[in-house]
Parts: structure tokens; C-alpha cells; sequence
């Protein structure tokens, strides 16, 4: 813990009469060794200057033996500290530590000459080594395939011959969903037409991975990355495919991409080890059952959820109605996240044209509203017609009745009033 923080903020090395200079450092990571007396191994780091320091693997000793498994050697030794150059990267220099994961590291970089800034994906983990070229191949699948996408990150280099290994991939000012949201003062400050339009967007993304037979897995805010478009409007770029899975192999052939080192659970994503965010799950992938498109679906309903309310932390939890008063939108988040996935919407696409279509769609509604109370208004005045009829013709009846007894009455006074005479 103590250098993976000091790596992200000592930038420089103090000399002897207090001033600084400018000094090649180094961080390594040499991996486990069990120390006379300990119960278990404990990892070993090592900090310095080149040419002062080490800066090498320590030797064995009766004090100290490695216990570094054979296909961990390729992983260790240097880490990425700020500062920093890359490794066989002349001119870029690392700027700061963005996140990090079961992989690795993720920072941003920065060319000293162009200013360009871009993102590296650093893997330290042997186990996830497979799957981080497997990364590689997906973004070649894409790339290949869909052409440049303003809505999918690009990746400009590799290196997954030797340590080092990272991806690079480009960045974008604005940095995340979460983190642009920040800047505005919350997700829930910006209008909701441009989070539904952010939405929409992203799940035209999804729609064309999916529509080469590759499932994202792990959709969520921090994978969302913002950029300007033309008329200064963020814009969504979907990023980080680390958990993805390639569902038709097929797609590979005559792309002159090759399946090196790929087994068959790693491109179909049977491996247990790689799930996504929890919250963002779909039901059935927690219980090891396969992950489908409408997995990816059920994602975006829950982004969509949290865009709504205005809210990226919160899940998705009983009653989450109540919170949604738009009718529509309360339709389309229960159409993405129903429990069953073979009840859930059928694509992704079909998820952003029913965003792109809300306004048309709230129209329809009110027609239909319209239509609704104008029959209802028809129903009630043949009603109110017929009661009004009826009620007419029995008054007529009525005054008929008294006029007949009126007459009779008259007679009848007629008659006694001649019969006392």
C-alpha cells in the first residue's frame, strides 16, 4: 500500500543541498519471498535511482527465500509510478493513475513533445494476462470490422510481447461519465434530454459490438467516456472491453486476426472468474448461467435508471417505480431489466430507438389520451341524450296524466255544483 500511493504523487528526487533534479527513478516489483520466522510470503518492492540503486531481483538467502511461481516471473519487476517514462515509449511520460483493477493499473499519459494524452492499461496479473490479449483482439474485431466509431474507443499500441504490458487507448478531456458529471455539478444537474440522448448513444455503441457477435459485460458510468461533438454536445465513447466476450469465432476468419493463446471458455466467457460490476448483473449471470446480449441490456436499464433519477451510485432495488413518474421511461427500464432475459427487449438497438423516439412517442401517447376522452365524451352525451329522452318523455306523460285528471276534477265540480242547485 505504501509505494502503490507514493508512486502516484512523488514526482521528483531531493538532492543533498536541497534543491532538485531531475533523476531517472525506478519501481519495482519483485514479487513474494517467505522470511525466516513468517507463516506467510510477503511481497517485496523496491524504489530508486539507476545507477545507485539495485534496482534487481534480491537473492536468496537464510533469511529470505522467492516464492514466485514460474508464470508470475513475466509480470513483475516495473511499475508505472508519475513521472515516469514508458518503457520503449520514448517521450511519453506518465501523468496520473486513473483506477486500477484486478488487471492491473489504468494512467494517463502524456507525449512531452505533442501534448497528445492518451489512457495505458498496465497488467501486472499472470492470471489475466490471456484475457488482456484477449482485449486486444476484441478492439482489432471492432476496429476491423466497424471502421473508426466516434462511440467506441480507439487503441493506438500494444505490447503484450513483453513486460510492460498495456494497452493504449485514446482519452478524452472530459474524462468518464463520472467524472464529467462532477464537473457539472452532479449527473442530476445536467437537462435530462441530454442523459437520455447519453444513453441512447451508448446503446447504439453496444448495438454494433453486438451486431459482430461481441458482448461488453461490464456496461457502466465508468466505462462511459464523454467527448465534444460539433456542436459542443457530449458525446458518449464506450470503453474497456477487459471483461468482454467474442460469442461467433467465425467472425475472426478472414480478418487476419488469430485466436493466439485463446481458449475456448476465454472467448466465450464461460470463465467464472470474469463477472461485472454487481449492481450493473444481470440476475442469471450471477448464477454462473451464460451471458447473452440482453445481459447488456439489462446494463443499460440500469444506467438508464440512474441517468432518470439523476443518480450514478444508486442500484436498482425494489420500488424503484415510485421514482421514475414518466410512464414511458418507467416502460422502457422495466422492458430492460425484467428478471427473465427472454422477456427482457431484444437488442440494444431497440433500447435507443425508443429513447431517440420519446418525444414522437409522448405525442402518440397524448393522442391516444385525446382519442380516449373524446370517446368517453361520446359514451357520456348518448348517455346523457337518453337519460334526457326519457326523462322528457316521461314528464310529457306525466303532465298528459295531470292535465286528464285536471279535466276530470273540473267535471267532477261540475257535476256537484248542478246537483246542489
Amino acid at each position: 500500500a505504501a509505494i502503490d500511493n507514493a508512486r502516484q504523487y512523488v514526482r521528483e528526487h531531493p538532492t543533498s543541498d536541497g534543491e532538485t533534479s531531475p533523476v531517472v527513478r525506478k519501481w519495482m516489483a519483485h514479487g513474494r519471498y517467505l522470511f525466516k520466522g513468517a507463516d506467510e510470503a510477503l511481497e517485496v518492492f523496491e524504489v530508486g535511482e539507476v545507477g545507485v540503486a539495485p534496482l534487481q531481483v534480491p537473492p536468496d538467502s537464510d533469511k529470505a527465500k522467492r516464492s514466485v511461481a514460474a508464470d508470475q516471473e513475466e509480470t513483475l519487476g516495473w511499475r508505472p509510478a508519475v513521472g515516469m517514462e514508458i518503457p520503449d515509449r520514448k517521450n511519453w511520460i506518465l501523468d496520473r493513475k486513473l483506477g486500477e483493477g484486478g488487471f492491473g493499473e489504468v494512467w494517463l499519459g502524456e507525449h512531452t513533445k505533442m501534448k497528445t494524452r492518451r489512457v495505458f492499461k498496465f497488467c501486472f496479473d499472470s492470471e489475466r494476462l490471456k484475457s488482456f490479449k484477449r482485449e486486444l483482439m476484441l478492439f482489432r474485431l471492432l476496429r476491423d470490422a466497424l471502421g473508426d466509431r466516434g462511440d467506441i474507443a480507439k487503441l493506438h499500441e500494444v505490447q503484450v510481447e513483453h513486460a510492460p504490458f498495456y494497452l493504449e487507448s485514446e482519452f478524452t478531456e472530459d474524462g468518464s461519465l463520472v467524472e464529467w458529471s462532477a464537473t457539472k455539478g452532479g449527473i442530476d444537474k445536467v437537462p435530462l434530454a441530454t442523459r437520455l440522448d447519453i444513453v441512447a448513444r451508448t446503446a447504439i455503441a453496444v448495438s454494433a459490438a453486438h451486431s459482430v457477435g461481441i458482448l461488453h459485460k461490464d456496461i457502466k458510468p465508468s466505462n462511459i467516456l464523454i467527448y465534444r461533438g460539433e456542436g459542443g454536445e457530449p458525446m458518449p465513447r464506450l470503453t474497456d472491453f477487459g471483461i468482454g466476450v467474442l460469442t461467433d469465432p467465425n467472425q475472426l476468419k478472414g480478418r487476419n486476426i488469430t485466436m493466439v493463446a485463446m481458449t475456448e471458455s476465454l472467448l466465450t466467457g464461460h470463465e467464472s472468474g470474469l463477472t461485472g460490476t454487481r449492481i450493473y448483473a444481470p440476475p442469471e449471470a450471477l448464477i454462473g448461467k451464460p451471458f447473452t446480449m440482453q445481459g447488456d441490456v439489462y446494463g443499460l436499464g440500469i444506467l438508464l435508471y440512474q441517468m432518470v433519477v439523476g443518480d450514478l451510485d444508486r442500484p436498482l432495488a425494489q420500488g424503484w417505480e415510485r421514482e421514475i413518474p414518466d410512464p414511458l421511461l418507467r416502460e422502457d427500464i422495466a422492458a430492460c431489466v425484467e428478471g427473465h432475459e427472454t422477456e427482457r427487449l431484444s437488442s440494444a438497438k431497440e433500447l435507443a430507438e425508443r429513447l431517440q423516439n420519446l418525444p414522437a412517442r409522448r405525442r402518440a401517447r397524448q393522442r391516444k389520451r385525446i382519442a380516449r376522452a373524446s370517446a368517453l365524451i361520446s359514451v357520456l352525451l348518448v348517455v346523457l341524450l337518453s337519460l334526457t329522452s326519457a326523462w322528457l318523455v316521461n314528464e310529457r306523460h306525466l303532465r298528459e296524466k295531470a292535465e286528464m285528471e285536471l279535466a276530470k276534477s273540473t267535471r267532477m265540480i261540475g257535476f256537484f255544483e248542478k246537483m246542489f242547485k
